[in-house]
């Protein structure tokens, strides 16, 4: 009567606290167990360490580990993914899935687009007449950024004065020195 009512109650608690799920059971759900579609991540490898502790609980944690690990890789989708971490050989499960939201970042983001440099409308010698051409030239002139102007502190490497630059400068152009002249043509000549 007591082995009945002791049998009565572990089934009973099995039904309220879950199944107990055979060693054969987790090792193949570990083996088959891939990433669905929309499933996270971390959701993912929590269900593989799980499968791994119950389908192998007479293994140290280090094969353990490495048994997870190996189903995680083998589980991950898309394709891309799985070689983006796999490319970053992860030691263990929290490595790989450390890498794999890595990866999934890059991989989700759009592709890189340019950035449009500022639009300059298109003359092309079809589309005028050498008329037309110069009078939609003169009208784009003022649409076309202009340098920037001079400031105050510009100084000309020429003749070090202040207010414009050497190709604008005054002073006349240092002489041109022959080729063939041995040295850097400082000094006595």
């Amino acid at each position: 009567s007591e082995q009945h009512e002791l049998q009565a109650l572990t089934t009973a608690l099995e039904r309220r606290f879950g199944q107990r799920h055979s060693t054969d059971q987790s090792r193949e759900q570990l083996t088959n167990r891939s990433r669905r579609p929309g499933e996270s991540l971390g959701t993912f490898a929590a269900d593989v360490l799980l499968y791994a502790r119950r389908g192998y609980p007479e293994f140290p944690a280090a094969a353990r580990e490495e048994l997870s690990l190996h189903a995680f890789l083998r589980g991950l989708f898309p394709e891309r993914l799985r070689q983006h971490v796999r490319l970053a050989m992860p030691q263990t499960l929290s490595e790989a899935l450390l890498q794999a939201e890595r990866a999934e970042l890059v991989l989700a983001s759009p592709p890189h687009q340019q950035v449009p440099s500022p639009s300059y409308p298109q003359i092309r010698a079809a589309d005028c007449d050498e008329e037309g051409a110069v009078a939609e030239i003169c009208q784009l002139r003022p649409s076309v950024p202009r340098r920037r102007p001079r400031r105050p502190t510009d100084r000309c490497y020429r003749c070090d004065e202040p207010g414009h630059v050497a190709r604008d400068c005054p002073a006349p152009a240092p002489s041109v020195r022959t080729p063939g002249t041995p040295g850097n043509g400082v000094g006595a000549v």
